[in-house]
């Protein structure tokens, strides 16, 4: 029978006599965390700046809805159905040219769209709103109008009552 020298008797077939440790895997595995983490703050400042762009863009067209919403109850016949067509045309216009400057991802872009759009109808229901409250005053004030006449008319003649 054949001897075996002293390293072959010491060790067992099929063992490992190195792992990756030992050439080196450690400082890879090192660098790929170290990259996922610079991809993490990266992606955590991208979004905040689009956070931050998203809340610029959302005031700037909530200041112009107020402004032009104050502005045409202030100068146009607000009781006209023809005043909110344009308003809300105005409002989609605006909303258009905030998100055409966005240049946030796409999954902002799309909350940012969102947001726009819900800022679009509720100063359009805002409009409507004043827009029948104006068309109630108006039929209210001709009521009242065709009812002081009457009374005039019955105070001149008391007979015809």
């Amino acid at each position: 029978m054949a001897r075996l020298n002293m390293y072959e008797q010491q060790t067992t077939l099929g063992s490992v006599r190195s792992d990756p440790q030992t050439f080196g895997a450690g400082v890879g595995q090192a660098v790929a965390q170290a990259g996922g983490a610079m991809l993490d703050i990266g992606d955590m400042m991208m979004r905040r700046s689009e956070a931050i762009e998203t809340a610029k863009m959302g005031r700037e067209l909530d200041e112009w809805g107020q402004r032009s919403l104050t502005t045409i109850n202030d100068t146009e016949d607000i009781s006209s159905p023809g005043t909110v067509a344009k308003f809300e045309a105005g409002m989609r216009e605006k909303q258009a040219e905030v998100l055409g400057r966005f240049s946030g991802r796409s999954g902002a872009r799309a909350a940012l769209q969102s947001s726009l759009e819900n800022q679009v109808y509720q100063y359009t229901k805002s409009a409507q709103a004043a827009q029948i409250k104006a068309q109630h005053d108006f039929i209210a004030s001709t009521v009242d109008q065709t009812a002081n006449s009457l009374a005039l008319k019955a105070a001149e003649a008391p007979s015809q009552i």
